[in-house]
């Protein structure tokens, strides 16, 4: 019986190590698109901080602007989604864990009566051995 538990409570840790390497995949992306945000950011600054006359490059400017936002606007729409993902991944990841402690819990029990009936036949054993001598 034993053996059975075993058996469920590799399987599951096995699970839970799976979707940590996935969550770790997860969390690498998301530092990723973060530190991709983040240069993107910086170069809005610099383009929006530089002064034209005429209105060629003012124009040039503006789309150059317009061309980061709508790229910082994608990579916020994709840290959402990871974050998501994470997030649900996270909690899978619980209740794997609530999972294998139910079995070891249940592994525990089973593992008490059978020392508990091992100690009955023992007893029992002993009673009778020693009835018989008397």
């Amino acid at each position: 019986m034993m053996d059975i538990f075993e058996g469920f409570i590799k399987k599951i840790e096995y699970e839970i190590n799976q979707k940590r390497k996935i969550l770790s995949d997860i969390e690498n992306q998301i530092v990723f698109l973060v530190q991709e945000k983040e240069k993107l950011k910086q170069n809005y600054t610099q383009i929006e901080n530089e002064e034209y006359s005429e209105p060629m490059l003012i124009q040039m400017k503006i789309n150059s602007l317009i061309k980061i936002m709508d790229k910082i606007s994608s990579i916020d729409q994709k840290l959402e989604d990871l974050e998501k993902k994470a997030d649900k991944i996270r909690m899978e990841i619980k209740e794997k864990n609530a999972e294998k402690k139910a079995i070891k819990k249940e592994q525990e029990k089973l593992r008490k009566l059978e020392e508990k009936d091992q100690l009955k036949k023992e007893t029992q054993l002993a009673d009778e051995a020693f009835n018989r001598k008397h």
